[in-house]
């Protein structure tokens, strides 16, 4: 399989000599860029400097998915107070307190480097004979470097709101201490760039496959800046607006959408969990889902399987212990007979390729990647770089994209948007069930609400775990209704699962779910792996709550008891763990004057959105991170924290 190896040429470094102060670098000699411009090969060496900035931790494992919790579908927990360095500060809306943090601080250099290495690299091509001349290979290049520095800004803006913005070379005699720039002049500008340039670069099918961004990705690209253009934005007063000439977006995302889908150049593959297990099996697709994946190669970058993935706690395959995982509710939002939800969301782990273990009702796993599924062993003592690729962008998001523009733009569904959101369905089920999700289920959607809301849900299931909901949720201005949403969810489960309040439907509707698991281990052949395994066996399932004389006689208290006593079965709390006791200060249950338990939400639903103070689910979230200090700091008064919702004590 092809990858690219991201190994900077000396070439490379004599003109990427980048500080790490902001935009700011040595300005490269004339005579230098003349020739590193002057031939495809040594253009194409630094091109690649410009990926080579994906394979830093800042990206790997921090901006590509880490950061983007806690939503209502990716979640973790934090502890009860922030810290002002950690990533659980990030996850629990209140990264304005990071702005001293190391993390937070590289991937603000990692970043602004990686958009100056672009500009770079368009000014050295732009003024490159070959380029001028219509080099075909140079045109691809310059095409790479300005989807290359689209994709940076678009995360940079994601991240910290209006950015500075510069579209040529950093210089040792200029310092590019630009004020904060609007998200909606970055965007309009990069639209226009990557309309300019997308016809002059190559398919992925052409030899340069997607782990490079290709034409295909570019026109990708050109719808997701459309419609992020036409979403709201956090704005410096703290609030989030949309801009008033949205429509104008809906329609350019509309038509580079249509001219993608018209290439013929990419159809869903019929197998959802396939994509995924390709990832990680190195086997590259160039006319399926994916548009463009980060391009990683073993023990060179790449940090799926160790910090998203399915958890594996040890052994010959080396150990990759998730930070991204699900809440309850997110498993039981699926239909059960949606294929997506198998592939996306599991409650099993591992302790090593041989051994399962089960996962908490709020630490679901990840099923769309394992280290596991690697066709080598890594070997026993590796955990980071895996050599797995990361999905920036699959087909599906596309057209997902162009139904909901669809929707916006017309007031309602269109014809087209239905025949879009059935397209993306239809893989989900079995043949069988076509007729009623499919046909049905989207026939039914007759209003802008209602089909929005559908594509909102859409979103959810086919995307889990690929960390594109929080961007999604600031840009539909919904991300504090699903922080309610998830909030009430999960709590109404609790109750249920402690018999309380099931008078109430919002509580009757779990009912049935169950409170406790009870599960043992046997000898099978595990289906991820299929290898022999120590497999975890379920007395009841996921939606089935177990009557009394139901329950195993035999049970003991802990996983590692399971070795000594077989046939035991050990109790997994699950609805019953959403809620705790309230307790008085000696430690006791505190009972009302019936002398029954006081319950109250568990701690996971009371930190995991603690930054979020909203009661109603319309007061804008802080999702932004701050701006370095050391950054506001050089700037000399240009930049700071002020606003943007930002939680600054």
């Amino acid at each position: 399989m092809k990858k690219i190896i991201y190994i900077i040429s000396l070439l490379s470094v004599i003109l990427f000599t980048a500080c790490d102060d902001f935009l700011t670098v040595d300005s490269p000699s004339s005579f230098e860029k003349d020739y590193l411009f002057s031939n495809t090969e040594d253009a194409y060496k630094m091109v690649l400097g410009i990926y080579q900035l994906m394979a830093r931790d800042e990206y790997t494992s921090r901006m590509s998915n880490v950061f983007l919790q806690n939503t209502d579908v990716e979640a973790n927990g934090v502890n009860e107070t922030p810290t002002g360095a950690d990533r659980r500060d990030v996850w629990s809306l209140q990264a304005g307190l990071c702005n001293n943090w190391s993390d937070v601080t590289n991937a603000w250099n990692n970043t602004f480097k990686a958009i100056d290495r672009a500009n770079q690299c368009i000014e050295g091509i732009e003024e490159s004979a070959l380029y001028q001349a219509g080099d075909a290979t140079m045109k691809q290049l310059y095409g790479e470097s300005k989807c290359l520095r689209a994709y940076w800004y678009w995360m940079a803006c994601n991240y910290w709101g209006d950015v500075p913005f510069a579209t040529t070379p950093s210089t040792a005699d200029k310092e590019n201490n630009t004020p904060r720039v609007s998200t909606d002049s970055i965007y309009s500008y990069l639209i226009q760039d990557l309309i300019d340039c997308e016809e002059e670069m190559k398919w992925a099918s052409e030899g340069i496959t997607v782990e490079r961004m290709s034409r295909d990705f570019a026109l990708g690209l050109i719808v997701r800046l459309s419609m992020f253009r036409a979403g709201y934005s956090m704005q410096e007063d703290g609030t989030m607006k949309r801009p008033s000439d949205y429509k104008n977006y809906l329609e350019i995302a509309i038509k580079y959408a249509q001219k993608l889908i018209n290439s013929g150049k990419h159809t869903l593959s019929p197998d959802f969990a396939k994509i995924f297990k390709d990832q990680c099996e190195f086997t590259v697709n160039n006319d399926g889902d994916i548009l463009y994946e980060v391009a990683f190669v073993k023990n060179g970058g790449g940090d799926v399987g160790w910090c998203i993935g399915r958890s594996v706690a040890g052994g010959s395959y080396g150990s990759g212990s998730t930070y991204i995982c699900f809440p309850g509710n997110y498993y039981y939002s699926f239909d059960q007979r949606d294929l997506r939800r198998d592939a996306t969301v599991s409650i099993v782990k591992y302790k090593t390729e041989s051994k399962e273990e089960p996962a908490s009702i709020n630490q679901m796993n990840p099923v769309k990647w394992c280290r596991l599924w690697l066709k080598e062993s890594p070997g026993s003592s590796s955990s980071k770089s895996t050599g797995i690729n990361w999905p920036i962008m699959r087909y599906s998001d596309v057209l997902l994209l162009y139904a909901e523009a669809e929707n916006e733009l017309h007031g309602g569904p269109t014809t087209e948007a239905k025949s879009l959101l059935k397209q993306v369905r239809r893989r989900a089920f079995d043949a069988a069930d076509h007729t009623r999700m499919v046909e049905q289920y989207v026939n039914n959607l007759s209003t802008q609400e209602d089909f929005h809301t559908a594509i909102v849900n859409e979103r959810a299931w086919e995307f889990g775990g690929e960390c594109l909901r929080k961007f999604d949720l600031g840009r539909w201005n919904l991300y504090g209704k699903k922080i309610l949403e998830t909030k009430e969810a999960l709590t109404n489960m609790g109750k249920a699962g402690v018999g309380i309040e099931l008078d109430n439907p919002a509580m009757a509707q779990y009912a049935n779910l169950p409170n406790e698991l009870y599960y043992t281990l046997v000898d099978g052949t595990s289906a991820v792996t299929g290898w022999a395994t120590e497999m975890l066996e379920f007395a009841n399932d996921l939606y089935t709550k177990l009557t009394d004389d139901q329950k195993p006689a035999n049970t003991v208290s802990k996983y590692d008891d399971l070795k000594t006593n077989s046939g035991a079965y050990v109790k997994l709390n699950w609805t019953s763990s959403l809620m705790q006791t309230v307790k008085d200060e000696e430690g006791e249950d505190i009972k009302d004057a019936d002398g029954n338990k006081i319950y109250e939400p568990a701690d996971y639903i009371n930190w995991t959105y603690r930054g979020y103070t909203g009661t109603t689910g319309n007061e804008p979230v802080p999702y932004l991170l701050p701006i370095p200090y050391s950054i506001v700091v050089a700037s000399n008064g240009v930049l700071s924290n002020d606003g943007y919702g930002l939680v600054l004590q």
